[in-house]
């Protein structure tokens, strides 16, 4: 086999190989970006709602804009505490252009129940659009994906 024959075919072997692998990352990588969206809108999600419900366990009313909704409540008990935790967090649905997400928090006090969804579904969106979440016609978005957050709160 001549010089040139042999090279020609190990080229054809590389562009085969390299192919492969091109193939290979084009089928992975869609499914692996997907879940890694749906995973970060999660995470942003849950530690928007701790912090509702660890602001309402301080019982103080810091007078800033992200937290308005939230005053509101701690003004309707005094300034007292309001025990407050997440319960459940997780993806309801998710598709290629949108995710919807639940979360379920428990409180103890003498608040109305849609008061406190309300406040608190204001609060997780005040902190996802300061966490880089965007607004596209009046819906939340992430990573091109409209992003849907159902608060359901339960009195113990």
């Amino acid at each position: 086999m001549s010089s040139s024959r042999a090279k020609a075919q190990t080229a054809i072997e590389v562009l085969f190989i390299a192919g492969l692998v091109l193939i290979g990352a084009a089928i992975i990588l869609p499914g692996y970006m997907d879940s890694n969206t749906d995973t970060v809108v999660l995470m942003h999600v849950k530690n928007a709602a701790d912090n509702a419900c660890s602001y309402l366990g301080t019982g103080v009313a810091v007078e800033d804009p992200e937290h308005s909704s939230l005053n509101t409540l701690i003004e309707g008990v005094n300034y007292s505490s309001i025990s407050c935790r997440v319960s459940r967090v997780f993806v309801a649905s998710s598709t290629k252009d949108s995710i919807s997400l639940n979360v379920t928090v428990i409180y103890s006090g003498p608040l109305d129940v849609g008061k406190v969804e309300n406040a608190i579904s204001g609060f997780i969106e005040s902190w996802l659009e300061s966490k880089g979440f965007s607004r596209v016609n009046g819906a939340l978005s992430y990573g091109g994906k409209t992003v849907s957050v159902t608060v359901k709160v339960v009195r113990r």
